[in-house]
């Protein structure tokens, strides 16, 4: 097999790159071509490492043809076991697709095996087939190749029902036996003193890599495509021109292959006013390019995560120079990806780990260098693009991540603080202890969508253009409006409404995704910090008093700028006010929704008449006096209660209330937000003190016992 050898890296970028670093999808896509070229260590028109499996296993069969002198006569075939010192006289070009025709002089049959007879059939009249192509017989008009009249030799050799092609069929139906692989070729001889090139005196033979006139047909016959594509026959679309990533001037087509069809002339109605055949002159790749473009196409698959309805591409490149160095371990981390895998890392984080993770230093340091070019897209039939950005780094997805992990192992995370505690099966609640492991986690969520679609609003896979941009802001470090978050908050906690309250974990996912993308800089037109004043506030609660657990609990969440107490004088922290006020107002209708289904077996309860995407002021306003009227009743009726259910929020929530919902300045889906964060905040508050009193009389009793036993051995 070829070895991916370095000096074959140096080599092909030399040849073929440009020399200046990647600004654009072509240029990623054609260094892409670049890097499959150098592995296969063949040229861009020569796919010589396709036949590696033919070595030593395969059969070679040469037909010879003289072309000297006024007639040009068939001499018989040879049988050779294909070795690998044959492959570079044989100029073997191969179709990406694999089927069809090569596009060499040279064929390859199967790789599993050739029966003689359809090798006489299907693969010599793919021969004539070659001799007669358009593109290749463009090559031998008056203007074309000076040597062009070999080419319409050989058409006069494998012409259909000829006594030549006959003959050749039926001496491979009779030296052949078996059906081992087979690749199938020819072998001229010649005047020297007919040829414009030089091959030597007299009387010379050639294989198809020795001539240029062969090598000038395999190239116009391998780029007809790229000039031709979803137009009419006969119709091409090439002209002189620039290339658009080359930058030299030659030959250009307009409809070349590209993997990701982000230039089409399939769909014109995409591109008003675009004229087809003159598509080269709004895209004018030239043919080296869009071979390389071509090329590519595995390694660019590899790179792919699909989601939904989605798919986004991570091209991973490194920034500055392209060294052989760099192409070489590009190559391979590429290659190491497994497009197959159901795991849900992304291409983009596996090569970002495997770099910083490099056991060599001198890889480790590419990272710096490491960039991405995104491009976003429905999978569907009509491609166009939902995102792109074009030199992205991971700066603020590792920024995110950390961020995020700070969130969830801070007091936000902790149950003891008034925060949420861990909960299976909901994904922004599901993060492993160990920091790394969880920076890795939170970076693969991030990335593979999770990050974004555990908290907006569902949608369908034609529609879910939006959550893909928002995560695409969250790659380039763009800022998300704290307006349209609560907005898809929102809908989001609406959509899982379905006569009940929904689950908490999904206002409690919400809150510390917002933590964290506030602590990371990400979120404008908010004018309030949300994350808690002090770390202090992470010590764990030892009583075992419930009424002492939830008044701890709650005075810990709301010690956060969100929720400070506010100087009415104050346009910024009367709203402050104003949010402490929402939040309290939620987590005291949910406790005492908690109370009535637990304590009274009531099956509708307060809270699921409350629904946030419905919720009004008004409505606000009158479920408070609803749950506060509730709530004294509930404690009149009950010997363990005081005058009223829960008053460290009750008290709390009427100093705050300093006006009513209705007069609150608060944005509309905030007010919503924060009142469905109370809810969820409410109904777990009782479970989770009971869980706390519970784990503390555990270790009382531990501690406890220990003494005793201490103590009996003194």
């Amino acid at each position: 097999m070829t070895e991916h050898r370095l000096e074959d890296f140096e080599t092909t970028l030399e040849e073929y790159w440009h020399g200046r670093p990647p600004s654009c999808l072509e240029d990623v896509m054609s260094l892409y071509g670049i890097l499959t070229v150098a592995a296969e260590g063949g040229t861009v028109f020569k796919t010589p490492g396709v036949l590696d499996e033919y070595v030593d296993d395969g059969r070679l069969v040469t037909i010879h043809v003289d072309l000297t002198g006024n007639t040009y006569t068939y001499e018989g075939l040879s049988v050779d076991i294909l070795r690998e010192d044959h492959i570079p006289q044989l100029g073997y070009s191969a179709k990406s697709s694999g089927r069809g025709a090569d596009y060499s002089l040279t064929e390859a049959g199967s790789n599993s095996g050739n029966d003689p007879s359809k090798l006489a059939d299907t693969h010599l009249s793919r021969l004539r087939l070659w001799c007669h192509y358009d593109s290749v017989r463009a090559v031998t008009d008056d203007d074309g190749h000076a040597d062009g009249w070999v080419v319409k030799a050989l058409g006069e050799i494998f012409q259909k029902d000829s006594e030549s092609i006959a003959h050749i069929g039926e001496d491979i139906e009779t030296r052949l036996t078996g059906s081992d692989p087979t690749v199938l070729t020819v072998e001229l001889t010649l005047d020297e003193s007919d040829l414009v090139q030089d091959l030597g005196e007299g009387i010379v033979t050639a294989m198809p890599a020795d001539l240029d006139v062969l090598r000038a047909s395999m190239r116009r016959y391998s780029s007809a495509n790229d000039a031709n594509k979803n137009l009419n026959s006969s119709r091409t679309s090439e002209g002189q021109a620039t290339g658009f990533v080359s930058n030299t001037d030659g030959r250009v087509v307009g409809t070349p292959e590209s993997p990701l069809d982000t230039f089409s002339v399939k769909h014109p109605d995409v591109q008003p006013g675009l004229r087809r055949t003159a598509s080269w002159r709004n895209y004018p790749i030239d043919e080296t390019t869009a071979q390389l473009i071509s090329k590519g196409t595995e390694l660019i698959e590899q790179c792919v995560f699909r989601k939904g309805g989605m798919e986004t591409y991570a091209l991973p490149y490194f920034a500055g120079e392209i060294t052989a160095e760099k192409a070489q371990y590009l190559y391979r981390a590429i290659q190491s990806l497994d497009p197959d895998d159901e795991s849900t890392r992304t291409p983009m984080a596996m090569v970002t780990y495997d770099l910083q993770e490099h056991e060599d230093e001198s890889v480790q340091a590419l990272s710096d260098e490491l960039r991405f070019h995104y491009v976003t897209l429905p999978i569907s039939d009509d491609t166009h693009i939902i995102a792109e950005s074009s030199s992205a780094t991971t700066f603020w997805i590792n920024r995110l991540s950390k961020t995020f992990v700070e969130t969830t192992q801070g007091p936000t995370g902790d149950i003891h603080t008034g925060g949420f505690p861990a909960s299976t099966n909901w994904s922004l609640l599901d993060t492993p202890k160990e920091i790394e492991t969880a920076r890795k986690s939170a970076f693969d969520k991030i990335t593979n969508y999770t990050f974004i679609d555990a908290t907006f609003a569902r949608r369908d896979d034609i529609e879910d253009d939006f959550r893909r941009i928002a995560t695409q802001r969250i790659f380039e470090g763009r800022p998300l409006a704290a307006s349209v978050l609560f907005a898809e908050y929102v809908e989001r906690i609406g959509d899982a409404y379905d006569g009940d309250a929904p689950p908490w974990q999904i206002p409690a996912m919400q809150f510390l995704q917002f933590e964290a993308l506030s602590r990371a800089d990400l979120v404008e037109g908010y004018t309030s910090q949300i994350e808690p004043h002090h770390s202090t506030m992470t010590q764990k609660i030892t009583s075992t008093d419930i009424r002492t657990i939830r008044e701890r609990r709650l005075e810990s969440f709301l010690d956060r700028p969100m929720f400070s107490e506010a100087d009415e004088s104050d346009t910024e922290t009367q709203e402050t006010s104003e949010r402490r006020a929402a939040f309290l107002s939620g987590a005291f209708i949910g406790q005492v929704s908690w109370f009535q289904e637990n304590n009274r077996s009531i099956g509708r309860t307060l809270d699921t008449r409350t629904q946030a995407d419905k919720l009004t002021p008004r409505v606000l306003k009158q479920t408070i006096q609803t749950a506060l009227d509730k709530a004294r009743i509930y404690a009149s009726e009950s010997e363990h209660e005081r005058n009223l259910l829960y008053p460290e929020v009750a008290d709390r929530l009427l100093e705050a209330m300093t006006q009513q919902p209705t007069a609150w300045e608060l944005e509309k889906s905030e007010l919503q937000f924060l009142v469905a964060l109370g809810q969820s905040y409410g109904r777990r508050a009782m479970p989770v003190a009971f869980d706390i009193r519970d784990e503390n009389e555990q270790r009382t009793q531990t501690a406890s016992d220990d003494s005793a036993v201490t103590e009996q051995q003194v």
